[in-house]
């Protein structure tokens, strides 16, 4: 589980450090056609906010992303230690059983190992 977890968080990495160099890769080439285009310094603030406003919107959707992939193993892994503490239960319940059951059986033995050596000392008494 810890590969798993380890792999999703490397992926979650890439993920933002891609999406952030897009977000610095975009922001640059919008530099460059404002100064070529001689652009206005409020479309030039405006589209730069109209830009951030882009990337936190993706950077949030992947970090729910992300939160969703945990709370779903997390999930997983509950389910799967419930399962082993329902088993090692049954594990234990077996093992009770079976020792009753053994001291049930040697009981039974030392009983009848009695009462032949009564019949064995009653046969040599007559």
């Amino acid at each position: 589980f810890t590969r798993v977890r380890d792999f999703f968080q490397r992926l979650q990495k890439v993920r933002q450090e891609n999406l952030k160099n897009q977000y610095a890769r975009f922001l640059k080439l919008q530099a460059v056609f404002h100064k070529l285009r001689d652009a206005d310094p409020r479309v030039i603030a405006l589209q730069q906010n109209t830009a951030s406003r882009i990337f936190k919107k993706k950077e949030s959707d992947l970090n729910e992303m992300n939160m969703m992939q945990n709370l779903e193993e997390a999930v997983y892994l509950e389910g799967i230690i419930d399962l082993l503490d329902k088993v090692q239960e049954a594990k234990e319940l077996a093992a009770n059983e079976h020792f009753k059951l053994q001291i049930k059986d040697l009981k039974s033995q030392q009983e009848a190992n009695q009462i032949r050596e009564h019949e064995l000392t009653t046969f040599k008494v007559e």
